[in-house]
């Protein structure tokens, strides 16, 4: 595999360098036995099972734990060699970080999620910087990131939408689909799109058929209830926390599915958000909640 290719110093120039970093990355992880796809996963599972480890230093809630590992997503994604749990881990540092005013390994893990998923980390670089300033009481220094945002994406809008029309148009034709409506308009009204899409990526029922699929509904159901009750909890206390995680979450769902036909590809890229929304969220919670 890709990972042994690293093991022995042959690098491919020709692989997408997302690929690459993150084959690289994993070569480094000495544990032996690593000679096919299936053995591969053991390398995911010891990835997973650090990160479990490094949230129960951290304190998280032991049903809310035990709930992150006996996830279907994450069960399947940490048995198989992808890059999703390499992702996951990427953005929980991030997003606890960010909440732990760290600014360097707020940074760092930034550039880290831009190297391995590139669309998903400049997604959230304005978002770290917004809340590295909220959360050094620099409110004029946050408005005016807010505010630069907003100008920016004003100005260059039609070639956002132009953008995200490129992938969506290069991901669905890799899955044979041809329809030229899922494009977005080059009007303000896609952002509501964005947002609609981002919603019903949960509610996934017209795509039924199998039980995986199933699952996945049941799945994505009860963290969209965990993510709403922790988020009212959060909103008593701040508003603007509560709306930024919100935000943060609703704007990246909409994007992937926006870009994305197919189902389990939807899944395995959305699953590192809501999971990295989730555990962040308890955080900030538990937090003021021990200061109130």
């Amino acid at each position: 595999g890709k990972i042994n290719d690293f093991r022995d110093l042959k690098f491919f120039i020709s692989l997408s360098y997302e690929v690459s970093i993150v084959s690289g990355f994993l070569s480094l992880i000495p544990l032996p036995f690593i000679v096919d796809l299936s053995s591969g996963g053991l390398i995911n599972r010891f990835i997973f099972g650090s990160l479990i480890s490094y949230l129960y230093v951290k304190k998280l809630n032991k049903n809310l734990l035990i709930l992150i590992c006996i996830l279907p997503s994450c069960i399947l994604y940490s048995n198989l060699l992808l890059k999703e749990i390499v992702v996951l881990a990427s953005c929980v540092i991030l997003f606890l970080s960010l909440k732990e005013n760290r600014l360097i390994l707020s940074f760092l893990s930034n550039i880290v999620l831009i190297l391995i998923k590139t669309k998903m980390g400049l997604i959230l670089v304005p978002f770290t910087l917004f809340y590295c300033a909220y959360n050094n009481n620099l409110k004029k220094l946050s408005f005016l990131i807010f505010l630069t945002t907003t100008v920016v994406i004003y100005i260059y809008f039609s070639q956002i939408i132009d953008l995200i029309n490129h992938h969506t148009a290069n991901l669905h034709e890799e899955d044979g689909v041809y329809d030229t409506g899922i494009y977005l308009s080059k009007d303000f009204g896609a952002f509501i799109i964005l947002l609609y899409k981002s919603l019903t990526s949960f509610f996934e029922l017209s795509k039924f058929g199998n039980l995986f699929t199933l699952i996945v509904f049941f799945e994505n159901l009860l963290l969209l209830i965990i993510l709403i009750f922790l988020f009212f909890k959060i909103f008593k206390i701040n508003k603007i926390k509560a709306i930024f995680w919100t935000t943060n979450l609703l704007v990246v769902l909409g994007v992937f599915n926006q870009v994305l036909s197919n189902y389990f590809t939807l899944n395995r890229y959305k699953f590192t958000i809501l999971i990295s929304t989730l555990i962040v969220l308890y955080f900030e919670q538990k937090i003021k909640k021990r200061i109130s």
